[in-house]
């Protein structure tokens, strides 16, 4: 429960897996299945007690699969791919990464909406869908979205060659306004997500991301008690 509004790429706590006090990799070291065994247990039981918390969650966790942060951000703002990273190289990979995802998933997403009825359109919709259950249910980084671009900038790019004739043959296909409608709640819950990356988005451009790095808890360190032993 006290991870379950926590970004995962912002900050992570090992308390969140320990179960009964008992922390998760030490219960892998004594018994892998077991370990599992009791995860699931705790997680279902946590639903239970608060199944309006779970669906929440689900929905929150949802949309962090959409959001204009990448694991290339990432990595550049909290110092991984080196030091010698300047701040205008990583300003500029920031607009080029967050311009390319935008346009990726507007077109493709549009590309969709205009494509007629073909098996690469509906193999595209059941993975998208596919992908924000499973990831709401669990927990949502933006790398799971990854194997899902190539599907988008082929609808992508069948929608820029003609956009004018996508969009008139969109508009006079059967179910047009459905198809319209959706497209446009769609894409207003994914700019509605987008604007909340805005400070990311412009520390990144000002300082490199500095305000935000991932950060790790530090481990509470336990003093072993001292052992009396008895005089000889």
């Amino acid at each position: 429960p006290a991870a379950a509004f926590v970004d995962k790429d912002d900050f992570w706590s090992m308390r969140y897996g320990a179960i009964n006090g008992v922390p998760y990799r030490a219960r892998l070291a004594r018994d892998v299945s077991q370990a599992q065994h009791a995860a699931v247990e705790k997680a279902m039981a946590d639903i239970r007690a608060a199944p309006a918390r779970f669906v929440h969650k689900s929905i929150w966790e949802a949309q962090h699969l959409w959001t204009l942060d990448s694991f290339l951000l990432r990595h550049l703002r909290n110092g991984w791919y080196g030091d010698h990273m300047s701040r205008g190289a990583i300003a500029a990979l920031t607009i080029v990464s967050v311009g390319y995802f935008a346009i990726l998933v507007i077109a493709g997403l549009t590309g969709i909406a205009a494509e007629p009825p073909t098996p690469l359109r509906g193999l595209v919709i059941l993975l998208l869908v596919h992908s924000a259950l499973l990831f709401g249910l669990t927990y949502s980084l933006s790398r799971y979205l990854l194997p899902l671009h190539p599907l988008l900038a082929m609808t992508a790019s069948g929608f820029l060659v003609d956009a004018r004739h996508r969009l008139r043959s969109l508009w006079g296909c059967r179910g047009s306004v459905r198809r319209v409608v959706l497209l446009a709640f769609v894409l207003t819950a994914i700019v509605w997500q987008w604007q909340r990356d805005v400070p990311l988005m412009k520390d990144m451009i000002d300082s490199g991301g500095v305000n935000h790095r991932f950060r790790m808890e530090r481990p509470v360190r336990v003093p072993a008690p001292r052992q009396s032993w008895p005089r000889q």
